[in-house]
């Protein structure tokens, strides 16, 4: 029996016919190279399938991060993708919402976190997610440095609290 359409699938990785449907389409699709960062491995794959193909998909991680003293755990999405010729129907939308769902029910988070092109603020801003206006830290190999993306976060329960944010791993 055939799964209905639209649904969605989670993996630890992509298979061949996924990475080449939704990531094989061009070089530097996420225009991050110039940045010279290094960049941690998701845990998880959330894609979304319509049609019986993959249209798209976001990573998902969890990871601990630190507002002024306070630690939150943050559930981390990255890699957020639907091809060219697909977009604009929404399917960005409906998996962004499904890690949101995945966050806040199943694991049990107090917010989310993605760093961002500047292109695309507006984008996930009209999805409820709000732009940290200070210094974010991240890790690279040479130590700790201000993001130089955007940050976006989404608080899945209580208000974003005040302070400066630390997080003691590679950005997502």
């Amino acid at each position: 029996m055939q799964s209905q359409d639209p649904h969605f699938r989670s993996a630890i990785s992509l298979d061949a016919r996924e990475r080449r449907e939704l990531v094989g389409w061009g070089s530097d699709i996420f225009d991050s190279e110039q940045l010279g960062l290094i960049w941690r491995p998701k845990q998880r794959q959330l894609l979304l399938y319509d049609g019986g193909r993959p249209v798209s998909k976001c990573g998902l991680l969890r990871q601990r991060v630190l507002v002024g003293e306070q630690a939150l755990e943050m559930g981390g999405i990255g890699g957020v993708v639907t091809p060219p010729r697909l977009r604009g129907r929404g399917y960005a939308r409906q998996v962004l919402a499904e890690a949101l769902r995945i966050f806040a029910e199943e694991w049990r988070l107090d917010a989310a976190m993605l760093f961002c092109r500047p292109a695309l603020v507006p984008f996930y801003r009209a999805q409820g997610w709000q732009q940290l206006t200070g210094e974010v830290q991240i890790l690279q190999p040479e130590g700790m440095r201000a993001s130089p993306v955007p940050v976006m976060v989404y608080p899945l329960g209580s208000p974003w609290p005040a302070g400066p944010v630390s997080i003691d791993s590679l950005p997502w």
